[in-house]
């Protein structure tokens, strides 16, 4: 003899912990787009380069986001608050982002900056860890930072969610 008992809230939260689990997986039910969506798009495959070697794609900005202002003066602040005390971190943190230039990761920004002669900076700490043999000293850009680096919050700014299509989209 055979007994099935069921537990609604178990499968309930059995459910919700498998559809969790393979979000991007699975085909959405419903795959239109947004507005925001279709425009986020849009911008991706209007600013898509190919160098021949590398992919290089925009910020996803919204339609309304501010002008960009000059903030070397506060990033560069935020850096050397940090670095000033220990000259050894900020020996590795230069190595690290010589790294970053030598692996074409980062480059060098013109000091005229984009064609309204404005230049941001994306504000960045060095994190180390000791305890590690390998990439003691890491590069964390933060682009929420305060709005009195940035004049404003640059995530704010830019879109949070885009559509990504399935096959059948």
């Amino acid at each position: 003899m055979l007994t099935v008992i069921e537990n609604n809230e178990v499968t309930t939260n059995l459910r919700q912990f498998w559809e969790l689990e393979s979000i991007g997986i699975t085909e959405a039910e419903n795959p239109t787009m947004s507005q925001e969506e279709e425009y986020a798009v849009a911008e991706f495959n209007k600013g898509l380069k190919f160098d021949g070697e590398n992919y290089e794609v925009q910020l996803p900005w919204r339609k309304d986001h501010p002008r960009l202002e000059d903030n070397y003066a506060q990033a560069v602040k935020r850096l050397e608050r940090r670095l000033k005390r220990d000259p050894v971190k900020a020996e590795a943190y230069n190595a690290a982002i010589n790294q970053y230039v030598e692996k074409g990761f980062a480059e060098e920004v013109p000091e005229r900056g984009n064609e309204d002669g404005i230049v941001c900076y994306l504000p960045h700490h060095a994190v180390f860890r000791t305890d590690k043999r390998t990439t003691k000293c890491r590069i964390i850009f933060d682009a929420s930072a305060r709005e009195e680096v940035l004049h404003y919050n640059l995530t704010r700014h830019l879109l949070s969610s885009v559509f990504v299509p399935t096959k059948s989209a």
